[in-house]
């Protein structure tokens, strides 16, 4: 019977050996990372994404794209973005005439890393003939926090740091889908719905309403554009009352407490999360391509 070997590996080569696989993790989790903070990016591999502080040193010089609906534009912006809604039917056309030469570098924006349009329009632009198209998918929140000098805000530009929402502030308003069923019991409080139409339904044509308000009376349950929202608040519109208001992922609320906070209201709330999160529905899979 052979008599197994022990070999003992140097001293000086086993600390390279876990130096290599301490290494090897460390790619291992940034990539990781990288997926999680930027799904989309996975989605769409072939287009280039720039980040804040590399758009900061271009962005007087290139074509930036807010391809968010007018209103949310008017809310808060990156200086000199020009706006061409995703979701106008006529988007390539505008884009056409707002950049005529093929050859031009164009980045696409929107609220943040959440929202895939900025990755399906500069995909669009791509198929177009444009040559030179990039995402900044940190988006504008990120972009007023880093950079306020070069951010509009509700017409004010420069933001200056107290006119921005930090975290803690913004968490007072939110609340968990059980909590936020619970509020809408009360009969002065309305209940607003922000998704477009699009977006309350599934791939298959589901019906994705949220089940536990759908028991809140119509009168209160009201489907409401941001543009629509937002002209109405303007005009003191449900100041008596407690808002409790939801969109699809979280991303568009965020907007509206200036909004809110601009006309005033105190009595306001949003779920947490959106509605995605509540029927279970991955945010970074329901985008279409």
């Amino acid at each position: 019977m052979g008599l197994s070997r022990c070999t003992t590996v140097p001293y000086h080569i086993a600390i390279l050996l876990v130096l290599i696989l301490s290494n090897a993790l460390d790619l291992k989790l940034s990539a990781s990372e990288v997926d999680v903070n930027y799904p989309w990016r996975t989605s769409y591999p072939h287009l280039k994404v720039i980040k804040t502080k590399e758009l900061s040193k271009i962005y007087q010089h290139t074509t930036i794209i807010d391809v968010r609906s007018y209103s949310e534009y008017q809310t808060l912006h990156i200086n000199f973005a020009i706006n061409i809604p995703f979701h106008n039917n006529r988007f390539d056309y505008k884009l056409g005439i707002a950049v005529p030469r093929l050859s031009s570098k164009i980045i696409f924006y929107s609220n943040g890393f959440q929202s895939p349009y900025p990755h399906i329009a500069a995909n669009r632009a791509s198929k177009a003939g444009y040559s030179n198209v990039m995402v900044y998918d940190d988006g504008v929140h990120r972009w007023a926090k880093e950079f306020p000098d070069y951010a509009t805000l509700l017409g004010v530009s420069p933001i200056k740091p107290k006119m921005l929402i930090v975290a803690n502030q913004y968490k007072k308003h939110l609340l968990s889908y059980n909590k936020f069923v619970e509020r809408s019991k009360n009969r002065e409080s309305v209940v607003i719905d922000l998704r477009r139409n699009s977006l309350k339904t599934g791939t298959s044509g589901d019906n994705m309403e949220l089940t536990k308000l759908s028991k809140v009376d119509r009168k209160r349950h009201l489907p409401l554009s941001f543009e629509r929202l937002s002209n109405l608040l303007a005009k003191g519109k449900f100041k008596a009352k407690e808002l409790l208001i939801y969109d699809s992922t979280g991303a568009q609320i965020q907007l509206l407490a200036y909004i809110l906070r601009y006309n005033k209201y105190k009595n306001y709330f949003f779920l947490k999360g959106g509605a995605l999160e509540v029927l279970g529905i991955d945010k970074f899979k329901w985008g279409e391509k």
